[in-house]
């Protein structure tokens, strides 16, 4: 749904019309991993393509561990898009808060807290995978995307936190959330992977935002 309410999925002779594509936003968290391999499984539809921020900071721990999905997805014809976030500086003096165009210093109300949250989510995370999307879709920046075609995208957000599920800010994407709809919690995931045999997951590295203690906005869409 759009914030404004209204169903993006356009009426065609009666009928939703069905999305043009099918994507995950893939962290390394176990969530999104759950997602994926459920897919891999065939209980929960396939996905065209999952998508992969790389923000660079990304430990070799989690980095194996992409690749060892990547070759369990790639088998069931599920190929990895990874995409490169730019602008996060390595040396920054904290790590898990990139730059943004508002300072945390400057933020003295939540309400400016929470611009600054949307600003390090949108930039650094939700944009770069918005641009693959259009691309798979076959419309780049460059061009519009007709009204009517959209991407069905599936984020990993269990039922634990189902009060962080939001739709797309754009018509031609329409988020979905599976595990909330199968009604799985964090833990039914990780039961999941451990019969998958994937008992040691790495630690998520969330894309921070600026003002912590007011919780992420959006930690690569699977906060683990």
């Amino acid at each position: 749904m759009t914030p404004s309410g209204r169903d993006p999925r356009p009426l065609d002779g009666g009928r939703l019309r069905p999305p043009a594509l099918r994507v995950l936003s893939l962290g390394v968290g176990v969530k999104s991993t759950a997602l994926l391999l459920l897919a891999v499984d065939r209980v929960i539809p396939r996905f065209d393509a999952a998508i992969f921020a790389h923000t660079g900071r990304e430990s070799e721990e989690a980095i194996r561990h992409l690749d060892h999905v990547e070759a369990i997805a790639v088998e069931a014809e599920i190929p990895i898009v990874r995409v490169s976030v730019p602008g996060i500086r390595p040396n920054a003096p904290d790590p898990d808060c990139p730059p943004v165009s508002v300072p945390p210093s400057g933020l003295h109300s939540d309400r400016e807290q929470g611009v600054a949250q949307r600003q390090c989510a949108c930039v650094y995370l939700i944009r770069p995978i918005g641009a693959v999307i259009r691309s798979l879709l076959g419309y780049p920046y460059s061009r519009p995307v007709p009204e009517g075609v959209y991407a069905e995208q599936a984020i990993g957000i269990s039922t634990d936190e189902a009060h962080r599920a939001r739709a797309a800010d754009v018509a031609y994407i329409c988020n979905l959330f599976p595990l909330v709809t199968i009604g799985w919690t964090r833990a039914d995931c990780q039961a999941y992977l451990a019969y998958r045999g994937l008992t040691d997951m790495p630690e998520p590295n969330r894309v921070g935002c600026c003002s912590r203690g007011h919780g992420a906005a959006r930690g690569r869409a699977d906060d683990g």
